[in-house]
């Protein structure tokens, strides 16, 4: 079970194929992991988002892992 004391940031996707090919790959490894949604792009209050939110990014998948998979999953997906 992945909890906010045993978890660490893996990577972020920036859209559904990436977030969809990390998370394939994790699964395949055995890997579990938790997706967190960053709406930062989707705040109207948020002017100046960048080139992303010009692109139409809306949101951002923070994806995390047991740290002691850490090494294991970094490998996995750089492949």
């Amino acid at each position: 079970m992945l909890t906010i004391f045993n978890r660490c940031q893996l990577t972020v996707a920036d859209n559904n194929q990436d977030l969809f090919a990390i998370r394939q790959a994790l699964s395949g490894a055995g890997i579990p992991c938790k997706v967190k949604v960053d709406e930062q792009f989707n705040n109207s209050h948020n002017r100046g988002a960048g080139i992303a939110a010009l692109a139409g990014e809306k949101y951002r998948y923070i994806i995390y892992i047991k740290k002691q998979d850490y090494e294991r999953a970094k490998a996995c997906i750089s492949r």
